[in-house]
This record gives structure tokens, C-alpha cells and sequence, in this order.
């Protein structure tokens, strides 16, 4: 009966045997093979003295960090303070007044596109400028008189803009000169020279909004400061004129010029402007119009 609980067989016997043989050959092996001793390593060697790290920072891993990794970070240099208009400093002087340089860039690229400083509030409303260094170098800044520019061309001419009264000729005023107006803008300088030029020249002062060149509400701020000299206008020669010459003038529609073109075919050149009365088409009201702006030759 123990024998049936306790008896192993041949096959179990060798298994137990080379069981133990293992577990000795193991035991072996950790216990007698050669190996290196273990040698703790020394961590002062990473970490830095306490009497290296200075305690004029307010952040007191910054120079702890620096030494770490061997970095010198560059001393930021001092704003220098001096005496500038905003409308001529150039990107680099405002760099050095403590500015950023998205800021001074953006300042100067307003200025390069007509803009103008005149005062502190517009000086901040440029983007990218700090307004809080504005306010500091209030004193050292300077703004030109509001109601004087100054404009330069090739050759040099210099113009001031004041709010003294000033009058002009249409047909012979140039842009800066007529821009001079109190009331007058760039766009508007820029549509009435452009009928000028079509027209050949103005009759009359009223034309500015008969042919729609200004509104009305625009017109009469600036009436007084105009005149017009009719015999400045550029004329139109009735015999040699071409489609094109004609058509240029807001006053001459195409059914106008084709009627004038025909009767010239027919009946040969004009010895007279009046000769157009002749052109049977050809309305009264319209040939009151375009006939100051005739000549023959």
C-alpha cells in the first residue's frame, strides 16, 4: 500500500536525478563564475555648487542651466533714447529706441505708402508697435504741424499745404496744387484731372457735376476755391479728328461722332465749326455743347 503512494517508476527517478543535478550546476555557475565588482557612482559630479549659482537673478536655475549645457546667453543691450519723427526714422533707429522689429517694419511700411504720424493716438494704433514705449519716449518725439505736408518730385519742387485761401485754374492747376484745397482728396484730384484731359479742358466750374466728375455735396465745399479760363482748352480739329479723338469726350456719344464722320465724307471738310447745325441728326442741345470744343483747320 506505501509503496503505491511513495514507489516511483525507473523513468521518474531519472527525471528527480537530473532535476537536482540542474538545480546544483546552476547554483554553481552563480557562486563560483568570475564577475566584476560594482563600483557606485560618484553623483557629485552631476550637480553644481551651491557658491556657483549667483543670487542677482530672479530666476535661480537660470545660471544653473547655463552651466549645464555650456550656454552663454547674450546681454540684451539698453534702449537708447533720442529725439525722432516717426514719419522719418528709419527701421533700425526705431529698433534701437527699444522697438520690435515687426513693429518698426510696420511702421515704416505705413509711412512708405503716404501714411503720416501726427500724433500719439495714431502713432499706437500702428500694428505691432508697443504702445507703453510710446508713452515713454512722449518727450523725445516729435510730430509735424497737421496742416502742413510736404511734397517733392523730380525736381525737388517743395509744396506747404496751409489753410490759407488758395484759388486755382483748372485747365493749368497741378495735382499737388489742387490737392492744396481744403477739402479735396486723392480721389478727388485724380477724377478731375481725368475729365480734364478727356474734355480737353473745362468751360465752367459747373461741369465738375454736370459730367458727374464730383458729387454735388463734395462740389460745394470747394466752389469758391476754383475758376476756369476757357481759353485753355485743348480743341478738337473737326476735319482730322478720327472714331477715337471724338469719343474721348464724354460730350461726343457715338451716334454724335458717326453723324459728324458721315457729313465730313460727304460734303468734304468744314470751313466752318458752325457747319455742324448742318447735320440734320444732330440735336441743338447736343451741338451747344460740343461746339466750343471744335476748331477747323
Amino acid at each position: 500500500m506505501i509503496n503505491d503512494w511513495f514507489g516511483f517508476t525507473l523513468q521518474e527517478r531519472r527525471g528527480i536525478a537530473a532535476f537536482i543535478l540542474l538545480c546544483i550546476l546552476v547554483y554553481c555557475v552563480g557562486e563560483f563564475w568570475p564577475h566584476k565588482d560594482f563600483k557606485e557612482v560618484e553623483q557629485s559630479h552631476y550637480f553644481v555648487s551651491n557658491d556657483s549659482i549667483s543670487h542677482d537673478t530672479d530666476d535661480p536655475n537660470q545660471n544653473l542651466n547655463e552651466m549645464m549645457w555650456g550656454v552663454e546667453k547674450p546681454i540684451k543691450k539698453a534702449a537708447q533714447k533720442f529725439r525722432f519723427d516717426p514719419n522719418t526714422i528709419s527701421t533700425d533707429s526705431l529698433v534701437l529706441l527699444g522697438f520690435s522689429k515687426f513693429g518698426a517694419k510696420s511702421l515704416t511700411n505705413f509711412i512708405a505708402k503716404g501714411g503720416k504720424i501726427y500724433d500719439e493716438t495714431k502713432f499706437k494704433s500702428i500694428y505691432g508697435i508697443d504702445t507703453i514705449l510710446v508713452k515713454e519716449l512722449q518727450g523725445f518725439i516729435s510730430y509735424p504741424v497737421k496742416n502742413t505736408l510736404t511734397y517733392s518730385k523730380s525736381e525737388k519742387k517743395e509744396f506747404v499745404k496751409t489753410q490759407e485761401l488758395i484759388i486755382v485754374e483748372l485747365n493749368t492747376v497741378d495735382s499737388i496744387t489742387l490737392d492744396a484745397i481744403k477739402g479735396v482728396g486723392p480721389y478727388m484730384v485724380k477724377r478731375i484731372l481725368q475729365y480734364r484731359k478727356r474734355l480737353g479742358g473745362y468751360l465752367y466750374k459747373e461741369q465738375l457735376t454736370e459730367l458727374g466728375v464730383i458729387a454735388d455735396s463734395l462740389y460745394q465745399p470747394i466752389a469758391e476755391f476754383v475758376l476756369v479760363d476757357p481759353s485753355k482748352i485743348n480743341k478738337i480739329n473737326l476735319n482730322t479728328a478720327d472714331y477715337k479723338v471724338f469719343t474721348a469726350n464724354p460730350y461726343f456719344s457715338k451716334e454724335t461722332t458717326n453723324a459728324i464722320i458721315k457729313y465730313r465724307k460727304q460734303h468734304g471738310p468744314f470751313t466752318d465749326v458752325l457747319h455742324i447745325r448742318r447735320i440734320r441728326s444732330l440735336k441743338e442741345e447736343v451741338g451747344e455743347k460740343i461746339l466750343p470744343y471744335l476748331m477747323v483747320e
